[in-house]
C-alpha cells in the first residue's frame, strides 16, 4: 500500500513538473514574440532616422548648391 502511495505522489509531482515546464515554454514563446516585435519596432526607427537623416544632408546640400 505504502509502494502505492509513493507511486502516486512520484506521479502527481511529474504532472505537476510537467504542467509547470510547458507553463515555462509558453511564456518563453510569448517573450520571444515580444522580443521579435521589439526588433521589429527598433529597426523601422532606425531606418526612419537614417532615412531622415540622409533627407537633411539632401536638402542641405541642394541648399549650398542653389546659393552658389
Amino acid at each position: 500500500d505504502e509502494i502505492k502511495q509513493l507511486k502516486s505522489e512520484k506521479e502527481l509531482n511529474e504532472k505537476k513538473q510537467n504542467e509547470e515546464i510547458s507553463k515555462i515554454n509558453n511564456e518563453n514563446l510569448i517573450l520571444k514574440q515580444q522580443l521579435i516585435d521589439i526588433q521589429s519596432k527598433n529597426q523601422i526607427n532606425e531606418d526612419k532616422k537614417e532615412k531622415d537623416c540622409n533627407n537633411q544632408l539632401s536638402q542641405s546640400k541642394y541648399s549650398k548648391s542653389y546659393t552658389f
